[in-house]
């Protein structure tokens, strides 16, 4: 089946069929690190983390994979998604290292880093995430959720308002809107 075909099924939603045809891609050729971290992704997609792991790590055991930043990524987000914010905190380092320019692993750096209660570090990647991409609704939001942790009104109001400035009619800024009036 045609590589546009697969990612037809995983765009649809079609996990399973978009599994099956990446497993016999996987099966008939076990180098094939592409294959490996699609199939991976899908996995991800189905909350199937433990099933994900080992194809982000044969990817990055292939030498001549071109992208290893993204299988760093899904690997943390799969160790997140796990529960294991410590091998993802691992893996979301490596893949800014990787990639210093994606804002959407510092993001998630963050998340996790907050997971584990490290909310200076949250903060610093989160800050990290907003000065690469200063469009980033998201990142604003959890910024401000981590100082409400630290309990910094003054600066949990900053992120929370600059949430609602660029994107007012988000679920987020509902949501900001809502420890905004909280925090008054």
């Amino acid at each position: 089946l045609p590589a546009s075909s697969r990612a037809d099924y995983h765009a649809k939603g079609m996990y399973n069929e978009a599994a099956a045809h990446l497993e016999k891609a996987v099966y008939l050729n076990p180098q094939n690190a592409e294959a490996r971290v699609n199939l991976g992704v899908v996995y991800l997609e189905m909350q199937k983390w433990d099933e994900a792991i080992p194809h982000f790590n044969a990817a990055l055991e292939n030498v001549f994979y071109r992208t290893p930043e993204v299988a760093r990524y899904n690997l943390g987000s799969a160790y997140y998604g796990k529960g294991n914010y410590a091998k993802a905190i691992e893996n979301f380092r490596k893949a800014v290292e990787l990639a210093p320019q994606n804002a959407i692993a510092y993001s998630s750096l963050g998340q996790a880093y907050d997971k584990l209660n490290m909310t200076d570090d949250a903060v610093g990647a989160y800050r990290k995430a907003i000065s690469i991409e200063p469009l980033f609704t998201n990142a604003y939001h959890n910024l401000g959720m981590a100082f409400l942790k630290k309990k910094d009104k003054a600066e949990a109001l900053k992120a929370f308002e600059k949430v609602i400035e660029l994107d007012p009619g988000s679920d987020k800024a509902r949501s900001a809107r809502e420890y905004i009036e909280l925090l008054k």
